[in-house]
């Protein structure tokens, strides 16, 4: 974390604090993909910019398509959450385990928060859709479930800007902006 002379968390100082402003990055069809039950994983970094990942299991994109909020659990995610919450920075890639059709969204204004019974329900039915998609690729939904399963009162929600969108699908037009 962060610290200053004081000892208090700051935020990061090498990302600008300030989204810019533009269209939402996300059609709806890109807004529906990212809310599909998918495999999500995200990054930000620690102090020296060390890189910290996490597993999300669950994606809801605000109404206007340009706030998304990831949801993770807090235990298994305890460096994660803190790097962001000093840093604001946020990647997160969406990928469909069968296509590998792949998103990476951007943020340099996350915030934590902590997830609501409204949410756990939400992250329910997202993991479902996702166990849905990898049974048939042969993974043991038991395994998935453990893997995926949220103790109570450890749901944490980050929701963030959309400051940067882009295809990360394999192939020739991987790395670009939406």
């Amino acid at each position: 974390m962060f610290l200053n002379a004081t000892s208090r968390p700051r935020r990061a100082s090498c990302y600008p604090r300030r989204v810019p402003s533009a269209p939402a990055p996300l059609d709806a069809s890109n807004a529906d993909f990212i809310q599909s039950g998918l495999a999500i994983d995200a990054a930000s970094f620690e102090s020296g910019h060390v890189p910290v990942l996490a597993r999300v299991l669950a994606c809801r994109v605000a109404p206007d398509r340009g706030r998304v909020t990831v949801f993770l659990t807090a235990p298994r995610n305890r460096r994660f959450l803190d790097a962001v919450a000093a840093s604001g920075a946020i990647a997160v890639v969406f990928c469909h385990p069968r296509t590998l059709q792949t998103l990476q969204l951007k943020g340099i204004d996350a915030a934590v928060a902590a997830g609501s019974a409204a949410d756990g329900a939400y992250v329910a039915a997202a993991v479902d859709a996702f166990v849905d998609k990898v049974v048939p690729l042969g993974f043991a939904a038991g395994l998935a479930r453990r893997e995926l399963q949220v103790a109570p009162g450890t749901l944490r929600a980050i929701t963030f800007t959309i400051a940067a969108a882009f295809v990360q699908t394999p192939g020739p037009a991987a790395g670009s902006r939406m």
